[in-house]
């Protein structure tokens, strides 16, 4: 029925890898277990907790990475409400979600600097994915986890006096806005876990699969069918280096299930058609 329930059923998959992606400097795959996950996203509630931000309404803004998992856990397990934005859309549609969801907070890739400078938004902590330490009055994501984690070690176990309600709003969701403004929807999350449970008697993963990740997350559809989906049934997510580079990346995480759109598969199809057609080969269907 919440997070909470789901955070405890993973624990089975601890010695399995969760997480592989390029490290962004040396470009070497990292692997990260089920367990390290695990403890990150406790560390960095417990730490959301001791900033005041329990009930509290906080945005994720940025692309398919590990911060990002990490954060809309650590959100939800420790009773606060998940913003998830697109990191795409324009500074100013950016600033106006921000003040419509009230977010006290933001997890984010960049500075926000006109943001900030603006001063229009109620948030009151930046917490940047990219840096080591806080800078400017920027917190560090990485930082955070860290002293969250300390706090536990030093006895802190507010995470663990939290109890959640699973059909209390916990996830504002934006529509993409093409026909007008952007709608807000309200979910539990009841509502999303149900859909997470329901997928299972559907679509068959198991934990040693490992699943590209490459559509938004910020979407409902990547977010339950790959992320919480994957993670309920102990698969590793593997993060594309970009769309360009998915076929490279099936090959290099041996990868055995995609989550995708008709479009992605009709661009795929294209390609094929054209190595093909360059090879003098004839084509065998057609879709």
């Amino acid at each position: 029925d919440n997070f909470r329930d789901f955070l405890n059923s993973i624990h089975k998959y601890s010695s399995k890898t969760a997480f592989c992606f390029k490290d962004s400097k040396t470009k070497e795959i990292t692997k990260i277990t089920y367990k390290q996950y695990i403890d990150d996203i406790i560390g960095f509630s417990t730490k959301l907790l001791d900033l005041g931000l329990y009930g509290k309404r906080i945005a994720i803004i940025s692309h398919n990475k590990y911060p990002w998992p990490v954060s809309y856990m650590a959100i939800q397990t420790g009773g606060m409400i998940g913003v998830p934005l697109d990191y795409q859309l324009p500074i100013n549609e950016i600033e106006l979600s921000l003040i419509r969801s009230n977010a006290e907070a933001v997890i984010f890739i960049d500075t926000f600097k006109k943001i900030r400078e603006n001063g229009k938004t109620n948030i009151k902590h930046y917490i940047c994915m990219d840096l080591e330490k806080e800078e400017d009055n920027i917190l560090s994501f990485y930082k955070l986890v860290d002293d969250g984690k300390k706090l536990i070690a030093n006895g802190n176990n507010d995470f663990s006096k939290i109890k959640i309600d699973p059909n209390k709003m916990s996830v504002l969701l934006f529509t993409s806005g093409t026909t007008g403004q952007s709608k807000i929807v309200m979910l539990s999350q009841k509502n999303i876990c149900s859909n997470v449970s329901a997928m299972t008697t559907l679509i068959k993963m198991r934990d040693d699969d490992n699943v590209l990740s490459f559509l938004p997350l910020h979407h409902t559809f990547e977010c339950t069918a790959t992320f919480l989906y994957c993670n309920f049934t102990g698969c590793n997510i593997c993060y594309a280096d970009s769309i360009k580079q998915i076929p490279k990346n099936l090959l290099e995480y041996d990868i055995s299930g995609v989550v995708c759109v008709p479009a992605l598969l009709e661009i795929v199809y294209r390609q094929v058609n054209r190595t093909i057609k360059s090879k003098g080969l004839t084509i065998p269907f057609k879709i």
